[in-house]
């Protein structure tokens, strides 16, 4: 555990960090993994599938993430509050959450696989790697979200080296696993992105098995009894409250990722493959801002549960100052050698792919800077627990500004035009959201 509503607060977000940002390198080692497997060994349509996949998978995983999130603002305000019975009753009705709602999310892609696919007018090259792909995950979803929710308890707390461990133990996992059932090694049957989805699920039950053993043996803090696991409406309707609008932003979120998306399929299966290949690297490039704007939110949480906001605010300005520093080297590399990166994806025969996706980069380069400090920017408001904020702001950044530049300068410009449409909107999403920071409405949203 660590108290942050103490000490210096530029050490607490770098000691605080430094796990996450493995964390988050592992996260991206285990889905390169699956991207190099299935673009090297299997094909560029393969390769296109898991980004299409992903793209949609995402929509599942926003309601997880809202949870999670509600779960950690909670949390960490009553870890600064020092309200350690309410604190775990969040844990416990944290789990039944889940559960309703992971297996709603199920039953829905295992129903509606068609018709979404065809929304999202995936080539017809591309459809049946991404249908195999996306009904084998959809049926592991419940043990990613509670993976996902056990990381969120102990880095709400302060303690992010724990869910790093078990994440390493997750990705070896993974990475073994990945051309044994894709490559069908062994007595194993060749099952191609069906094995890749395979992999992942069991990588994440494991995980997250260790983790909740780990929490009840190890962790006073967050250990719970069956008692906690009794429904408890005012903490449900609080964790609701504040997962509601994260859930809708992350959702429309996805929807408007998936969205451009499939402006981007209507150029052919060599732009899927580039964008697909290109996603890896924007994960890359929005790792150390995701990594800080976690540390910041739970600095965040912490202090404004003890009523600091002056630390709050520090925080903020030395999340960005991190932030900048680390992602300026990212854009000078994206921009000087994007064909480098891309080729890490796919192969010489892909050439059209690698020469769409160098574009991308080179184009996306100094915009990453602004979208960055958004990022930070946006963990500073979940942290306070202003959550309705970051839907208002998503809405107006991604539906109002990002979607509609894409669909007219995809008509007029090509894919280049996407691609510029894309940077552009960075620019004017830090420019909407600095503005309501410095309004200040943050400031009054404490639980306790």
């Amino acid at each position: 555990m660590l108290d942050m509503t103490i000490g210096d607060i530029r050490n607490h977000i770098i000691k605080f960090s430094i796990p996450i940002f493995a964390a988050n390198v592992l996260q991206l080692m285990n889905t390169i993994v699956d991207r190099i497997w299935a673009g090297k060994f299997i094909s560029a349509n393969a390769l296109a599938a898991i980004s299409i996949s992903n793209s949609i998978f995402f929509i599942m995983l926003s309601v997880s993430i809202g949870l999670g999130l509600a779960a950690s603002i909670m949390i960490s305000q009553f870890f600064g509050a020092k309200v350690t019975d309410k604190l775990k009753t969040v844990i416990g009705n944290s789990f039944i959450l889940v559960i309703i709602v992971s297996i709603i999310s199920t039953l829905i892609v295992q129903i509606f696989i068609d018709p979404i696919i065809r929304w999202i007018q995936t080539p017809p090259e591309i459809v049946q790697y991404t249908k195999d792909y996306l009904l084998v995950l959809s049926i592991g979803f419940i043990f990613v979200m509670a993976y996902n929710l056990v990381t969120s308890f102990f880095r709400a707390i302060g303690n992010s080296m724990i869910p790093l461990n078990f994440l390493i133990v997750s990705v070896v996992i993974n990475a073994i696993l990945d051309p044994i059932l894709m490559l069908g090694l062994g007595p194993f049957p060749r099952m191609e992105l069906k094995g890749a989805a395979l992999a992942t699920i069991i990588a994440q039950l494991i995980a997250f098995v260790a983790g909740f053993i780990y929490m009840q043996r190890k962790a006073p803090a967050l250990a719970v009894q069956t008692i906690h696991f009794h429904p408890h409406w005012d903490i449900i309707i609080k964790m609701l409250n504040l997962a509601f609008p994260s859930m809708i932003r992350f959702g429309l979120l996805s929807v408007g990722l998936t969205v451009i998306q499939a402006f981007i399929n209507k150029f052919g299966a060599d732009a899927s493959a580039a964008f697909g290949a290109a996603a890896n690297i924007d994960s890359l490039a929005f790792f150390p801002a995701m990594t800080i704007s976690t540390a910041v939110s739970t600095i965040v949480g912490q202090n404004i549960g003890a009523r600091r906001i002056d630390r709050a605010q520090k925080a903020l300005v030395e999340g960005i100052k991190i932030t900048l520093f680390l992602e300026f080297f990212i854009s000078l590399f994206a921009f000087f050698s994007p064909k480098a990166l891309l080729s890490i994806f796919l192969n010489e025969s892909s050439a059209v792919a690698i020469e769409i996706g160098a574009n991308y980069l080179r184009i996306i380069a100094v915009p990453y800077l602004f979208i960055m400090c958004v990022i930070v920017i946006i963990g500073l408001i979940q942290g306070a627990g202003d959550t309705m904020a970051t839907l208002i702001l998503s809405i107006i950044n991604l539906w109002m500004i990002r979607v509609p530049l894409v669909m007219f300068m995809s008509n007029r410009f090509g894919i280049n035009g996407i691609w510029t449409a894309i940077g552009v909107a960075f620019i004017i999403d830090f420019v909407v959201t600095y503005f309501y920071y410095r309004l200040g409405f943050w400031k009054k949203k404490a639980l306790v």
